[in-house]
């Protein structure tokens, strides 16, 4: 909870005013900005460091995934909106 609550305020807010809604903001600036601390924290626990880097790791992959699979929807339907569009008597 420390390393969420370090995340410095403008950083949430220049998100928010960017138009971002609260849950982008948070999986998108919050988290990333976190890891580090979510990191130390769990070394500090008596967690080995291994185990503590493969949960960050684990955490950015699903970062990256979630983008990808974001990106592959919208291009799909982008790509049928203008498929529908470029028909003559549509």
């Amino acid at each position: 909870q420390e390393a969420l609550r370090a995340v410095p305020p403008s950083i949430r807010n220049a998100s928010l005013a960017l138009g971002a809604t609260k849950w982008q903001t948070i999986w998108h600036q919050v988290l990333p900005a976190s890891l580090p601390g979510m990191m130390t924290g769990q070394i500090l626990s008596g967690v080995s460091p291994l185990i503590a880097a493969r949960y960050q790791i684990m955490v950015m992959c699903m970062l990256f995934a979630s983008s990808g699979l974001a990106t592959a929807v919208f291009l799909s339907l982008s790509k049928r909106a203008l498929a529908d569009h470029s028909r003559p008597g549509s």
